[in-house]
């Protein structure tokens, strides 16, 4: 099976799908036929989006949920329009809600040796006017 998720912008919450079920919500996937949520931005690229910030959106709520397992689902990302610049989707189980979380890449490597180079420069002076 699959669900065609729509969302216009990152943060309105009458901008983006959510299936409601009153009962239960019982996923019956497995891994030689997952269950396939295509990720879809209406007109265009995805207002308010940035791939270097983490983020997470319900997509489905339910009084419970049986069956999910988060290896038996498969995210396309075919009809999202902005650049993932390396950044993946999920989906995942949160109490009685299906998430679809997006997960920024890690900063470059250059990025996080200058951080830490500039802690250590940092507590270097820091020990250098104490003597």
């Amino acid at each position: 099976g699959g669900y065609a998720w729509e969302i216009a912008h990152v943060s309105s919450v009458t901008g983006r799908d959510l299936t409601v079920v009153a009962g239960m919500l019982d996923v019956q996937a497995v891994a030689t036929n997952p269950f396939t949520v295509r990720v879809l931005t209406q007109a265009g690229p995805l207002a308010g989006f940035d791939n270097r910030t983490a983020y997470e959106w319900p997509i489905a709520t339910a009084g419970s949920i049986s069956g999910f397992s988060a290896d038996r689902v498969v995210v396309d990302t075919s009809g999202f329009s902005n650049a993932l610049a390396g950044g993946t989707f999920s989906v995942d189980m949160v109490t009685s809600n299906v998430v679809l979380r997006f997960t920024p890449p890690p900063p470059p490597a250059s990025t996080a040796a200058a951080v830490a180079g500039a802690g250590l420069a940092v507590e270097g002076s820091r020990i250098a006017g104490l003597t």
